[in-house]
């Protein structure tokens, strides 16, 4: 998984100095510094469908479905994919390409850190004490948000047009 998410950023940085290079004419990434992206992502898209043959053999199937992990690995798998192939062709559009890998690097941390809470015991107690107290934030980082939203939004009113902000 980290070696994944590592290979994952170096690739993205190196294909968007690719991209923004004006004496650059080519985007595309070779396919050899790619390869571990392809690799890792086909082993956890191997994994997610032995388990739904498992669960469909047994007739259960729905618990697949119920356990939102899966829904986190198939989003991995298909990030990982696509802005590889992505990055291998040289396609889509220089600010779409960076803004969406920035998006979809979140996930794949996401997907460390529930990798992590997995296989260590320590680090699942720590997450769960930090998910209790964002729970317990919540509507107090609602509110805050609000706030912070309409003081900008009253800035913006204010300034706009005037000699501070042209």
């Amino acid at each position: 998984m980290a070696l994944v998410l590592g290979f994952y950023s170096h690739n993205v940085v190196h294909s968007i100095q690719k991209r923004f290079d004006d004496t650059e004419s080519d985007n595309s990434i070779d396919l050899l510094s790619l390869i571990p992206l392809y690799v890792g992502a086909g082993y956890f898209a191997l994994r997610e469908v032995i388990q739904i043959i498992s669960l469909l053999s047994l007739k259960v199937f729905k618990l697949w479905l119920y356990d939102p992990s899966n829904y986190l690995n198939v989003a991995f798998v298909s990030i990982v994919w696509g802005w590889t192939i992505m990055m291998q062709t040289g396609d889509g559009d220089n600010d779409t390409f960076r803004v969406g890998s920035a998006i979809s690097v979140i996930v794949l941390w996401v997907k460390l850190l529930a990798y992590l809470r997995n296989i260590l015991l320590d680090f699942a107690v720590f997450m769960r004490g930090v998910f209790h107290v964002i729970r317990r934030l919540l509507a107090f980082l609602g509110s805050l948000c609000i706030i912070l939203f309409a003081f900008a939004q009253m800035f913006h009113s204010v300034f706009q047009q005037t000699e501070v902000c042209s």
